[in-house]
């Protein structure tokens, strides 16, 4: 019973989030905004998707690629934002240069937007994609999703981030410390969703996979170190917008100042 009641659990939570996703691609007031919180949401429902795929199947597999387009089709309007926020911050840091160049970027940032807008007005057609994909979230086997089943998805997500924490340390790509981010990105999102359906599920077997997996708090402190990371490598390669190939240069100097500087 207990196990049936996690899945009917979790299946309420991602029909939630699909929810969130519709409704900030329905925000007319600061786009810039709904569209990450668009992006963040579709990721928190596609963690906890995964934490069913193994039973899922194909449903599970149609339902990520058609999130994981989606999410593609809106990360050039979210890499715009964030160069913009990134210049901004460095320029607060006492580097005033940044601002003229932040003020550049939210200019393009603007007209990426517009002219999605015009490609797809009020993000209408996302929004009928997204009510189609609701629908087919609501039709899996949840009551399949037992919690050996959720044990097993989070235990192999752990694996996959020590992986790709080891391959990442010894190489140091931005590749591949981009894909170490995601892993503890996706861990950290499917314990905060699991910490709050565990104990009306009756559920207490979780514990010993946190303590492996270590805190939420600390996978979401490693995730925004590694993400001020990933922003920075977006900035520099957004940095040819300056228009001044002698200043680009510098500028691409700094930045690579203020990487070498993090420690992993």
């Amino acid at each position: 019973m207990a196990s049936t009641l996690l899945g009917l659990e979790l299946a309420e939570v991602a029909s939630r989030q699909a929810h969130e996703v519709r409704r900030a691609l329905e925000k007319k007031r600061d786009r810039h905004v709904a569209v990450h919180e668009a992006r963040k949401a579709i990721r928190r429902l596609r963690g906890t998707l995964d934490l069913g795929r193994k039973v899922f199947g194909a449903k599970f597999d149609a339902i990520d690629k058609s999130l994981d387009r989606l999410v593609d089709g809106l990360s050039p309007l979210r890499d715009a934002q964030v160069v913009a926020e990134t210049a901004s911050k460095l320029a607060n840091d006492h580097q005033p240069y940044w601002k003229k160049i932040s003020d550049q970027l939210k200019q393009r940032r603007d007209l990426l937007l517009d002219a999605a807008l015009s490609r797809d007005p009020d993000f209408s057609k996302r929004r009928a994609r997204m009510s189609r994909m609701t629908l087919a979230v609501t039709d899996l086997p949840w009551t399949d999703l037992t919690k050996k089943v959720v044990h097993h998805s989070v235990l192999h997500n752990l694996k996959r981030l020590e992986k790709a924490k080891a391959a990442a340390q010894a190489e140091g790509s931005s590749a591949r410390l981009h894909r170490w981010r995601k892993r503890v990105r996706r861990l950290r999102l499917q314990l905060e969703t699991l910490n709050g359906v565990e104990a009306s599920a009756g559920w207490k077997s979780l514990e010993a996979v946190k303590r492996k997996a270590k805190s939420t708090r600390s996978l979401r402190r490693l995730a925004d170190k590694l993400g001020w990371r990933q922003d920075l490598q977006v900035l520099r390669s957004n940095i040819r917008h300056a228009g001044n190939p002698a200043l680009a240069k510098q500028l691409r100097h700094g930045i690579d100042h203020e990487i070498g500087r993090m420690k992993w």
